[in-house]
């Protein structure tokens, strides 16, 4: 995602940034949210969902609900399981590492 670049006082740049952190707090599919670089975008958020109509109805009120603070919002599903996962999503791969 990209937050619009319409906010010029710090003051509605923090208004913003607290109105998107409580939305995102209280999304229980919602397991990260950060800034970031890259890719003409400046913010990442990783989410699960059960299918995709629960994704859909999902990006739907992200979208209704954040749409005046951000901007250029892109998505990408994976397929947790199936034959076409290289590696599954694990943590025990951490685990081991540690």
């Amino acid at each position: 995602m990209k937050t619009k670049t319409t906010f010029t006082s710090k003051k509605e740049t923090k208004e913003r940034q607290s109105v998107v952190k409580e939305w995102m707090m209280h999304q229980p599919n919602i397991v990260f949210c950060a800034n970031s670089r890259g890719m003409d975008l400046d913010g990442v958020m990783i989410s699960f969902h059960e299918g995709y109509e629960e994704y859909d109805n999902f990006i739907q009120q992200h979208n209704q609900e954040l749409g005046q603070y951000l901007d250029n919002v892109k998505s990408s599903l994976v397929n947790l399981g199936g034959d076409r996962t290289i590696k599954p999503f694990h943590f025990k791969y951490l685990a081991e590492k540690v």
